[in-house]
């Protein structure tokens, strides 16, 4: 399996608002919009800023590494979704080696993976449509959709599970994910899933809710000594025992409804969003949003007049506003 096959395509559907484009690099850059741009500008304006109109980034920064490995096992999960051959993916995943930050992060896929296709390997779960990065409008009835706005994001496609077709929408996370637990319960309010929902529906599919397909993230440290063996047997020990049911579920997939007044509601708060920055120009800075998963907002220092968001030393320009996308 090759890298260009597992790369996703995009789909694109052009706006009846402003002018026709064929493709979404075609789109202007200030008319792109991802999730991640407009959970960012919500949480700070001023962090919204330094991100995507000055594209700056922290040098060597490790606070979107959870972003980065949950793209990871996605790619990790579309693949099983369109072969269903293990020693496919377990390949796939080692083959990536040279392009990860560390081989620990290998380790943990290929644990967090083994275990995955083990355990739903005999699941009736089938592809319908594959992941697939995608460029929609806004909606007319929003102000971002009469401006000529377009949602751009990456899904991961829709599947047939027990007869339902669902959207399928991957998540890694180190929290409790069993049925009833914050973390499931927070997903009530998950904007990202409720406006890829309403761009699947734009591109076409009948949806009937979404598939959350949950993994969550072994425990296990990397030992003192360093020995990456040790580590991934322990994972896989660990995984086999969450399984097993002797320990909480890493593993988990919900069915969940998504009505048509949470897409509505989604994509009016996203607009209202973009509002903000373009039309009237936000640029305060949120006290609130500086310290998230003990750790700083990595904008922190410049906010408080102890760094210069140009100081080549410590930021770097980014190679394009969506990297995720690029």
């Amino acid at each position: 399996m090759t890298d260009a096959q597992v790369a996703p395509m995009v789909r694109f559907i052009c706006s009846n608002q402003g002018p026709k484009y064929k493709s979404m690099r075609e789109v202007p850059a200030a008319k792109r919009w991802s999730q991640s741009e407009l959970r960012r500008r919500r949480n700070c304006p001023a962090a919204g800023i330094y991100a995507y109109d000055m594209l700056r980034k922290q040098k060597a920064d490790d606070s979107a590494h959870a972003l980065y490995f949950g793209t990871f096992i996605h790619r990790a999960t579309d693949l099983w979704m369109r072969t269903k051959e293990i020693v496919t993916v377990l390949k796939w995943i080692e083959a990536q080696l040279p392009h990860l930050r560390k081989e620990s992060d290998m380790r943990m896929a290929r644990a967090m993976m083994t275990g995955y296709c083990v355990l739903w390997k005999s699941a009736k779960v089938q592809s319908v449509a594959n992941g697939s990065r995608f460029c929609v409008p806004f909606p007319e009835t929003t102000w971002a959709g009469r401006n000529g706005h377009y949602l751009c994001g990456e899904w991961d496609g829709v599947v047939r599970w027990n007869g339902t077709t669902y959207m399928r929408e991957t998540k890694t996370s180190s929290e409790d994910i069993s049925m009833g637990s914050a973390y499931y319960t927070s997903l009530r309010m998950d904007s990202q899933t409720q406006l890829y929902y309403g761009a699947a529906e734009a591109m076409g599919y009948e949806l009937e809710g979404v598939m959350y397909d949950v993994l969550g993230k072994p425990a296990n440290k990397v030992p003192v000594s360093g020995d990456l063996d040790a580590y991934e047997k322990a994972m896989l020990k660990s995984l086999q025992n969450s399984i097993e049911g002797k320990t909480k579920r890493k593993y988990m997939r919900y069915d969940i409804l998504i009505t048509p007044e949470q897409v509505e509601a989604a994509w009016e708060d996203a607009s209202e969003t973009i509002r903000a920055r373009v039309e009237y120009g936000l640029d305060y800075r949120n006290d609130g949003a500086c310290r998230k998963w003990g750790r700083l907002c990595e904008y922190f220092d410049v906010c408080t007049g102890m760094a210069d968001i140009n100081d080549n030393n410590r930021f770097q320009t980014k190679e394009a506003k969506h990297e995720e996308l690029a």
